[in-house]
C-alpha cells in the first residue's frame, strides 16, 4: 500500500488539472495543494496507543528505563482532549481573523507549516520524558501540545477554504468546497499508507517496548516540512483581501517577469 501512494497521488493531480484548469488554473493548482498538503505527511495513531491506559502501558512486565512510566490516560481524560480541540479551533479561527486574514497565502501557510514543526517535535520531548525531569506532569503538557496541534493546523485549512471560495465561480462553490473536502481526506488517506511505510521502515513500533518511537516522532516532525516545497509552486502569491481576478493578474505578471528575466541572460563568450 505505501507504494501505491505515489500513483494515487500522480492519479489525483492529473484530474484536479484536467477538471479545473477550465475554470481556473489557480484553482486547479490550489486543488492539488489541498490533497498534496495532507499526502506528504504521514498519519500515524501511534502516540494513541502510546498515551492510553492499557494494562500493558501501566503495568509492564519489565519498565524501560526512560520510557516508563507511561502517561496511561484514561478514556475520560482523552475524551476531555478532545473536546478541548474543538475549542481550540474557534481559536484558531479567531487568531487568523485578527492577525493573519492580511498575510500573503504563502506566508500563512509557510508559518503555518513551520509553526507544525515545531509543535510535533513537542511529542519528542514527551517521548523522551524530559518533561517529567523539569516537573511538568503528562496531563498538562498534554493539554498543551494536544490543543496546540489542532490550532495550528486549522491555520491552513481556513485560507485554503477561503482561496477556493474566492477562485470558484459563484453557482459552482458549494461544489468546489465538497470536492476539496474530498481531497483532505483522500489525503489524509494517503498520508495513512506512507505512515504504514515509515512504521515498516522502522520495524513496527507497538507496545509495550514501542522501540524505535523517538525515531518515529522525529521523522514525522521532519516531514512536516515537505509541503514547503510546493507551497511557491501551487499557491498564488496574493492574500485573502483580494479577488480572483486580482491575483489571476497577479500570476500572468510573476510570469512576465519571470520570462523577461529569462531572456535577458546573457550566454557565456565562446572564444
Amino acid at each position: 500500500p505505501p507504494l501505491l501512494s505515489v500513483p494515487v497521488g500522480a492519479f489525483v493531480c492529473a484530474a484536479c488539472w484536467h477538471y479545473e484548469h477550465r475554470v481556473s488554473k489557480t484553482l486547479a493548482l490550489a486543488s492539488m495543494y489541498a490533497f498534496l498538503q495532507n499526502a506528504l505527511q504521514p498519519n500515524l495513531i501511534v502516540m494513541f496507543k502510546w498515551y492510553k491506559r492499557t494494562e500493558e502501558n501501566c503495568n509492564p512486565i519489565e519498565p524501560i528505563p526512560g520510557l516508563h512510566p507511561l502517561p496511561c490516560f484514561s478514556p475520560q481524560f482523552v475524551g476531555d482532549l478532545d473536546v478541548a480541540a474543538r475549542f481550540a479551533f474557534l481559536a484558531a479561527l479567531a487568531l487568523y481573523n485578527r492577525y493573519l486574514s492580511t498575510w500573503r497565502y504563502r506566508s500563512i501557510f509557510a508559518a503555518a507549516q513551520f509553526a507544525l514543526i515545531a509543535v510535533n517535535l513537542l511529542d519528542l520531548i514527551w517521548v523522551c520524558r524530559l518533561n517529567l525531569i523539569v516537573g511538568l506532569p503528562d496531563e498538562l503538557f498534554a493539554i498543551g501540545t494536544e490543543l496546540l496541534q489542532p490550532m495550528v493546523d486549522r491555520f491552513s485549512l481556513i485560507p485554503l477554504f477561503v482561496l477556493v471560495a474566492k477562485l470558484c465561480p459563484v453557482e459552482a462553490q458549494g461544489t468546489a468546497f465538497a470536492l476539496n473536502m474530498g481531497l483532505l481526506w483522500l489525503g489524509r488517506n494517503v498520508g495513512g499508507y506512507l505512515g504504514m511505510g515509515l512504521l515498516e521502515l522502522l520495524g513496527g513500533v507497538e507496545p509495550p517496548e514501542f522501540e524505535n518511537i523517538r525515531w518515529l516522532v522525529t521523522l514525522r516532525s521532519l516531514t512536516r516540512a515537505l509541503p514547503l516545497i510546493i507551497i511557491p509552486v501551487l499557491l498564488p502569491s496574493g492574500s485573502p483581501q483580494e479577488d480572483a481576478h486580482h491575483m489571476e493578474a497577479n500570476k500572468k505578471v510573476e510570469q512576465l517577469k519571470e520570462a523577461i528575466a529569462e531572456s535577458q541572460v546573457v550566454p557565456p563568450n565562446v572564444h
